[in-house]
């Protein structure tokens, strides 16, 4: 099942998955970063975040969006969430992938940068 958040990400509706964010942070006023975690973690039943389909799709700007909030999270929150893997069953084998992994194998090589820049700097700040 898709959370709104996972439908305005496929359907590439940037200002949907924007509003949906803010809403949750705004419903959430003791806690709203934790609403952004609990947002950005949603996964359907094969694993897929919100960030998963907007990088099987190449849709940049929704990346960014999503990109955006991960700065909200403190840096092993966020390096968890980049990290986070689907889990695809194709011919009896299961696969599974990050969001960068399959933006890059789906030919959207801006996503994959973006993701790609995005765990790097997160990394070098957990390193440092």
């Amino acid at each position: 099942r898709y959370s709104p958040l996972h439908a305005a990400a496929y359907n590439n509706r940037y200002q949907v998955v924007t509003l949906v964010l803010r809403l949750a942070r705004e419903h959430q006023p003791d806690d709203p970063v934790g609403a952004v975690r609990k947002m950005l973690s949603l996964a359907t039943s094969n694993g897929n975040t919100a960030l998963h389909l907007a990088a099987r799709l190449g849709h940049v700007q929704v990346v960014d969006a999503l990109l955006a909030k991960l700065d909200l999270l403190d840096a092993p929150a966020a390096a968890e969430l980049l990290g986070k893997k689907n889990f695809e069953s194709r011919a009896g084998l299961t696969h599974a992938h990050s969001a960068e992994e399959i933006a890059e194998s789906n030919g959207h090589l801006g996503a994959a940068e973006r993701l790609r820049a995005k765990r790097l700097s997160f990394q070098n700040l957990l390193n440092t």
